[in-house]
């Protein structure tokens, strides 16, 4: 039966009202299913490895960015866990200017307290940084809270949070230090579903998602960060210390 349907391809290009410039950095930004979708316009479902933009490489990690290190948000993800999954907890930097992640650490243990995980965090150093950590476990939250891990900050989730974050994660370049081994183990199988949920949504299989979960969290720092140049942070610290010398 003959059916009354227009079928119309349109793909960035036919979007005259962005320069070329602006093309090159929308199709650097994506890349698999993705790029297939949003720069090719074809109506494809998103199969297969979820992350494909992201190596495993030496790099120090005491000096990601060099001099330009204040250009970077270091930022903590913690995933929990006890006894069938694990405790992942991640650390990696964001420069999203040039759209890059450099993974550095990692944390990942079964049957895990919370005053393991407190003090795993006390002797990696990371006590006093903001940790962004489940929204869904806020008793461990609290925990780690009153163990002194004071900055723990819960995730933000939502409708299609999931998606959204990794999608977000897709646009940017990922370097992974050698040492992260469960990481990269997780890089390398974290995949679609190959069917869509009752929504309608192509969502990831649950499974080899604990580090990736923690690394979608601390993600969410990226967002909101905004870089401050030495010469800038020294002009506020003067202006604070004249003030507070007028105060006083």
């Amino acid at each position: 039966k003959e059916k009354n349907i227009i079928y119309l391809h349109f793909t960035m290009d036919d979007n005259l009202s962005l320069s070329e410039k602006i093309k090159e950095r929308y199709r650097a930004m994506y890349s698999g299913v993705f790029f297939k979708r949003y720069i090719l316009g074809k109506w494809v479902a998103a199969e297969g490895l979820i992350y494909e933009n992201w190596t495993v490489e030496e790099f120090d990690k005491n000096n990601i960015g060099g001099k330009d290190s204040w250009k970077w948000c270091h930022a903590k993800g913690l995933d929990y866990g006890y006894t069938n999954d694990p405790t992942a907890f991640i650390c990696a930097a964001f420069e999203p200017k040039e759209m890059l992640c450099y993974i550095y650490d990692e944390h990942y243990e079964r049957k895990m307290l919370n005053s393991d995980i407190a003090n795993m965090l006390i002797s990696k150093g990371y006590a006093k940084d903001k940790i962004i950590a489940d929204c869904a476990e806020p008793k461990s939250n609290d925990d780690l809270v009153a163990l002194g891990i004071r900055r723990i900050t819960p995730s933000v989730k939502g409708k299609d949070s999931i998606v959204n974050g990794i999608v977000g994660l897709q646009e940017y370049k990922i370097v992974v230090h050698p040492d992260c081994v469960n990481t990269i183990a997780e890089l390398s199988s974290y995949c679609w579903a190959k069917n869509k949920s009752e929504d309608g949504i192509n969502k990831p299989i649950d499974k080899n998602n604990h580090l990736m979960d923690a690394l979608r969290y601390a993600s969410q720092m990226a967002k909101d960060f905004k870089p401050i140049s030495p010469e800038e942070e020294l002009r506020r610290n003067k202006l604070k210390a004249r003030t507070s010398s007028m105060v006083n």
